[in-house]
């Protein structure tokens, strides 16, 4: 069931609608909300000054909070994460901070046979 995007960290999704659970598993907006992902994002930008921004947070939500369209869930675009993972990985391993589990391009992105959508497309 789709449901309106109201999530603060991800209101700059080229999508409005997401839908529970997400491809994580958080059950519901509060859960998601509460979980250590978001909190994540919210700080991320901080934590990595300013690099891969707002890529690694569009990145995050496309996984949190997923494109809904047509009642179905979409999954982010592996390429999407490879490439992105390529380039911003060097700012992670700078901190000391591991690539985190939810932005895990093999786990959580499928690739373009599944019918997948790109997060970054408007950012190209």
């Amino acid at each position: 069931q789709c449901t309106e995007m109201v999530l603060g960290y991800c209101q700059d999704v080229p999508y409005s609608h997401t839908t529970f659970p997400n491809i994580v598993g958080h059950r519901s907006r509060q859960d998601l909300e509460m979980g250590a992902e978001y909190m994540l994002l919210s700080v991320i930008h901080g934590l990595l000054n300013g690099e891969c921004s707002p890529d690694i947070r569009l990145l995050g939500c496309s996984v949190l909070a997923p494109r809904c369209q047509d009642n179905k869930l979409m999954k982010p675009c592996r390429s999407s994460c490879e490439m992105l993972k390529k380039s911003c990985i060097h700012a992670f391993e700078a901190i000391q901070m591991a690539w985190p589990y939810f932005l895990d391009c093999d786990r959580f992105f499928v690739g373009n046979e599944e019918g997948c959508y790109d997060p970054l497309s408007d950012l190209r």
